[in-house]
């Protein structure tokens, strides 16, 4: 039985058994109302490779005193190992082929028997939230469900990229997963999860499991993470490669500042920012992301736009050598847009071959106030990054810029004629100073 390139078979006196299970969990593709007979007891097996065909095959020896009945459904197992899934042949040569030979006679042959495609855990999500270089203890939260059938005692063997590190501490289940779940670091960037025993999940069951991982100085180059479902005793359940990562980020420092503060009301922001890393002016599409709570609104068309540096020292040659761009630069660009979708989001773009230098930068744009006080955390978020037709790439980021609090605008009450009334005693007052000073005046000569 020759293999497409790439399927490894394992030893015979492995995975090798002369009949046929066709309830075994997992095993799809035969019909389960038939009866298949099993090779012959003396029969034995052999692994080997077929120069001609470049491909492995096992053999299979039939004693001569056995034989196999002409119109009997016979059946049997052997183990392979699949390719990894950047080496999937493609569909035309992924095909298998099965002959039975006596004295180098062909008796038997099927070829063009159409492959398997190598399947996959059904979802895999990796949720983060900070994003900044070396940051340690960052609650990485992997949501996680197959369609397959998960012992108890199987484990779950997360992989990240070669530069993050894992450890087990603040390590719990989410959700899906009972409290006794162990965690369990087999290297630096390699954790497993023992599900307990009495613990068994359900195909289709979703459950998510949160771990601590610290961050590398720098984005990987291969950003990819892999999740592995093992049964008790090791062999492979289901499997989820390639899960994309997210991009390693500086810290930017910013403050926002909202300069009328009221709720349900206009209010002109001013967005002081520190960028940490350079926009490349050789990149297309640099832009700046400002995140804002859930409940303000960014108008579709930007009103009150300014970018700016924050010091506007570019009058003279000697100042302007102090902000890194040089004498006679206008900054922002010629081209720079402001965009707002209607919501919390607002983007600024700078045209290309326009970058942004380590600098303090201040953005003004306008905000509508939600009109009720938020419920929830009042973190804004703030991101430089590169969006274009090869993809979007984080910069520099900030996912936990404190907000402002919100006051209700009270109208102030006028009493008309007020100030008129208040008025009158003035002649009343200036009649009693003269007699006040005149009894004092005579007193004193008494």
């Amino acid at each position: 039985v020759p293999r497409p390139p790439l399927y490894l078979p394992l030893f015979c006196s492995k995975d090798f058994s002369k009949t046929y299970n066709a309830f075994r969990e997992g095993v799809v593709g035969h019909p389960q109302n038939i009866q298949y007979m099993g090779v012959p007891d003396d029969s034995h097996c052999q692994t080997k490779y077929d120069m001609e065909y470049g491909q492995f095959y096992i053999s299979i020896f039939i004693d001569p005193q056995s034989w196999l009945d002409n119109g009997r459904d016979y059946g049997f197992e052997f183990g392979v190992t699949n390719p990894p899934l950047e080496g999937m042949p493609p569909k035309e040569e992924n095909v298998w082929r099965m002959d039975t030979v006596m004295s180098v006679v062909i008796l038997h042959l099927k070829t063009g028997m159409a492959g398997y495609d190598l399947e996959q855990i059904k979802v895999v999500t990796v949720t983060f939230q900070d994003t900044t270089k070396r940051k340690t203890l960052h609650p990485l939260t992997f949501d996680v469900m197959s369609e397959k059938y998960i012992p108890g005692g199987s484990k779950i063997v997360v992989t990240g990229p070669d530069s993050f590190r894992v450890g087990c501490v603040f390590f719990r289940p989410i959700y899906g997963l009972s409290s006794t779940t162990t965690c369990l670091v087999k290297k630096p960037n390699i954790v497993e999860f023992t599900i307990d025993s009495q613990d068994p999940k359900k195909a289709n069951t979703p459950f998510a499991i949160r771990v601590m991982w610290t961050n590398p100085e720098f984005t990987p180059q291969n950003n990819w993470w892999k999740v592995d479902l093992l049964s008790p005793l090791l062999k492979a359940i289901d499997v989820r490669d390639y899960i994309p990562g997210f991009d390693i980020t500086d810290r930017v420092e910013v403050y926002v500042m909202g300069t009328f503060s009221y709720l349900a009301e206009v209010n002109p922001l001013r967005i002081m920012f520190l960028a940490q890393t350079i926009m490349n002016q050789a990149d297309t599409g640099n832009e700046l992301v400002v995140d804002a709570p859930l409940g303000y609104i960014f108008p579709a068309k930007c009103t009150g736009f300014r970018l700016r540096l924050t010091d506007n020292r570019q009058a003279s040659p000697e100042d302007s050598a102090n902000t890194g761009y040089p004498s006679g630069f206008v900054f922002p660009p010629a081209g720079t847009t402001c965009t707002g979708f209607d919501n919390n989001t607002v983007v600024v773009r700078l045209p290309n071959g326009a970058g942004m230098l380590k600098n303090n930068y201040t953005l003004e744009i306008d905000v509508e106030n939600p009109g009720y006080r938020l419920n929830g955390t009042d973190t804004w978020q703030f991101f430089t990054r590169v969006r274009n037709e090869n993809g979007t790439k984080i910069v520099d980021a900030n996912r936990t810029v404190p907000g402002f609090s919100l006051s209700e605008l009270v109208p102030l009450r006028t009493v008309e004629g007020g100030a008129w009334r208040s008025l009158s005693w003035l002649p009343f007052c200036l009649l009693a100073l003269p007699l006040l000073l005149a009894r004092s005046s005579a007193e004193g000569r008494l």
